[in-house]
């Protein structure tokens, strides 16, 4: 992509930047569960789905929020072991579809200051996950 002008970015979509494989997390998911999947994979937003539809999602930044505020190593565990990742988890969702301008992703990500759009097909069912790192790294590969 190195020789791109700026008509590629007008005819680029999320369907072209989004990962389809995603990572996602059942309601009944604890924060132990959910912080273990993050850092396996090395992923910071996780989807919450019901039924393949996105209801929530929950980044490591949501974790970290809640989780500092506990001091006690044995208070901080139980919790993480107790606690549904609904409980912190953002919702409602602000999603994506695979046919929507990059330029409008790049837009919601500035105007909501959130790091993802769970991507979705027309029956609202969860198809990928586009990330403002999965942007940023094509923005990189532009100047190469």
């Amino acid at each position: 992509m190195g020789n791109s002008d700026s008509s590629d970015i007008d005819r680029l979509t999320v369907g072209d930047l989004m990962t389809a494989e995603v990572v996602v997390l059942e309601e009944t998911t604890t924060l132990q569960e959910a912080v273990r999947t993050m850092v396996s994979r090395g992923i910071r937003h996780l989807p919450v789905v019901k039924d393949g539809t996105p209801v929530a999602v929950l980044s490591d930044r949501d974790v970290r929020m809640k989780v500092s505020d506990l001091v006690d190593p044995q208070e901080r565990r139980k919790y993480m072991e107790t606690t549904l990742v609904m409980a912190h988890a953002s919702k409602p969702v602000t999603t994506a579809t695979a046919d929507m301008p990059v330029r409008e992703a790049a837009q919601i990500f500035v105007e909501t200051r959130i790091g993802c759009l769970p991507v979705i097909d027309g029956r609202g069912r969860l198809i990928g996950i586009v990330t403002q790192t999965d942007l940023l790294k094509w923005l990189a590969r532009l100047t190469d």
